[in-house]
């Protein structure tokens, strides 16, 4: 069989274009990395990655919004604020590792009849309460920012879940 009937001009061409051996260190690393931060994700904090990776979106959109409102707000940039951000994350994460542990190593009696599994319980309530104090941070941010001028749901959401007026929150 020829390479060149493939598209390569040797073996070799092919090898460098399927494998890019000049960088596997580099690849294998972080691959190495990505696996083993999805198997965490996965096995010691119950969510799978793809949440977590939309979890840690959230937690930058947060991170970012809320730099550039205090900035409009006329206040300096803080790294012991920034800090207290990844503090929080931290406790999340330790909440949600905690309850999914609980949840796959407690046997669940059946009460009454009915299977019911309290840790499985607490583990997606942290996890649904994870995601949604992240989405009112956002909101938080979003509207020191001003932008329910742009986009008016930022304010209906805001005042179902009662969220205060700019001059309500907390000046961070």
């Amino acid at each position: 069989m020829k390479t060149e009937e493939f598209g390569y001009d040797s073996a070799k061409h092919l090898v460098d274009s399927a494998f890019h051996p000049n960088c596997m260190t580099g690849t294998l690393s972080f691959s190495a990395i990505f696996a083993s931060l999805g198997t965490f994700v996965e096995n010691y904090l119950g969510i799978e990655p793809i949440t977590g990776v939309a979890i840690l979106l959230l937690f930058a959109l947060e991170i970012f919004t809320g730099i550039k409102a205090s900035l409009r707000e006329g206040k300096k940039f803080s790294s012991r604020k920034l800090w207290g951000g990844f503090l929080k994350l931290g406790i999340y994460m330790v909440i949600l590792g905690i309850s999914h542990l609980f949840q796959i190593s407690m046997v669940s009696k059946p009460f009454f009849g009915f299977d019911f599994n309290i840790y499985e319980w607490l583990h997606y309530f942290f996890l649904n309460f994870t995601i949604l104090q992240l989405f009112i941070s956002n909101l938080e941010n979003f509207k020191r920012l001003g932008w329910q001028e742009f986009v008016p749901a930022i304010d209906k959401i805001s005042n179902f879940l009662k969220i205060g007026d700019k001059k309500d929150l907390k000046k961070d």
